[in-house]
């Protein structure tokens, strides 16, 4: 994954103390045969991203809106801000 607009990283404050995180939250995780990749971002701007160098052998599904990805795919996507996509990756 790699962030190609918006930004990298945002802060927040909790108890008078400054935290300073990705913007962009991501998860690879293995449910049976399959893969999801979750995106979450959490800064208060819109954030685009590239997912790349899916494996070979694998089909990618965007759950919402539900459209297939080619195998060869490079994915990018604008996530809203505190947004959230989902990737399923399943083997053909």
């Amino acid at each position: 994954m790699e962030i190609t607009d918006g930004p990298k990283t945002f802060e927040w404050n909790k108890y008078r103390r400054w935290y300073t995180e990705p913007s962009i939250k991501f998860r690879n995780i293995q449910y049976g045969d399959n893969r999801y990749i979750l995106l979450v971002n959490s800064s208060k701007e819109a954030v685009t991203v590239q997912l790349s160098e899916f494996p070979a052998g694998m089909r990618i599904l965007d759950v919402v809106p539900n459209k297939w990805h080619s195998l060869d795919a490079v994915v990018t996507v604008t996530l809203e801000p505190n947004g959230v996509r989902m990737y399923k990756i399943e083997a053909l």
